[in-house]
């Protein structure tokens, strides 16, 4: 039990909670590259993302 509970975050959200989408490709199918280009994560006005408590956004460096 405690093995899968580190491997999914030892307090980690369930789907209930969060929603954790991954991508590797920008809005035109090109892979991401930070060296070459900048990136800005927008919502059309008025139409933020649903939420009970907060939001945010996490990138890795894979």
């Amino acid at each position: 039990m405690r093995a899968a509970a580190a491997k999914g975050g030892l307090y980690g959200n369930d789907a209930a909670e969060a929603m954790y989408p991954i991508t590797r490709t920008d809005g035109n199918g090109q892979t991401l590259n930070t060296g070459k280009h900048s990136y800005t994560l927008t919502f059309p006005a008025g139409k933020l993302p649903p939420v009970n408590a907060f939001w945010s956004v996490t990138l890795y460096d894979g």
